[in-house]
């Protein structure tokens, strides 16, 4: 029953360590130049798992008489796991989660409030408009390779075509709304309409 109880202790240590270690790195400049958070956010993961797989090595010399190989892996993968789920649930909702946005706004707006034409007014301007946010998903499909430019025009490349097919399966599976995966025919013949003049 100790044994039990240390090793469930220890594989709390491991997670609460390795999310400490993964915390502090992301507070750091380190990898800065990758500006796509969740690409950073993996990279970071692993080095904390390294960091907290040669912790535990010297774990296992303390305590060998519990400790072993096998459990240190386990913690090590464990800790791992935790913090991509902590990457993907917290890191990067907060940048780019809309209603993230729009609580902030709601906060701003005070006692008063803010009206839901007002808010897509303000969503508009600051956060499609003024964050570029197009721009930026651009860049990123880019880097990705998910899309290629011809002739000033992104067009899916076939990356990003099995990407959309394996995002279809889950949606599928999960129940995921479809409209973020499909673009009806009158939707998309109106992509390309210049816009209509006005009569004199």
């Amino acid at each position: 029953m100790n044994k039990i109880i240390m090793l469930i202790l220890y594989y709390l240590s491991s997670i609460f360590l390795g999310l400490l270690l993964f915390t502090a790195l992301m507070s750091t400049e380190l990898f800065s130049i990758i500006d796509i958070i969740f690409y950073r956010g993996i990279i970071l993961a692993i080095i904390a798992g390294l960091l907290l797989a040669c912790a535990n090595m010297v774990a296992m010399r303390r305590w060998r008489a519990w400790l072993d190989g096998p459990t240190a892996l386990a913690a090590t993968s464990l800790s791992l796991s935790f913090n991509l789920c902590f990457l993907v649930i917290v890191p990067v909702t907060i940048d780019r989660s809309i209603s993230v946005f729009l609580l902030a706004r709601i906060e701003q707006a005070g006692p008063q409030g803010l009206s839901r034409a007002n808010a897509s007014r303000l969503f508009v301007r600051d956060y499609v408009d003024g964050m570029d946010q197009i721009g930026r998903r651009f860049d990123e499909q880019l880097k990705t390779g998910n899309i290629q430019f011809h002739n000033g025009r992104a067009v899916i490349s076939p990356q990003g075509q099995r990407f959309l097919a394996l995002a279809r399966m889950v949606s599928n599976l999960m129940h995921t709304d479809p409209r973020f995966l499909a673009v009806e025919d009158t939707e998309r013949a109106m992509l390309d309409q210049p816009p209509p003049t006005r009569q004199q």
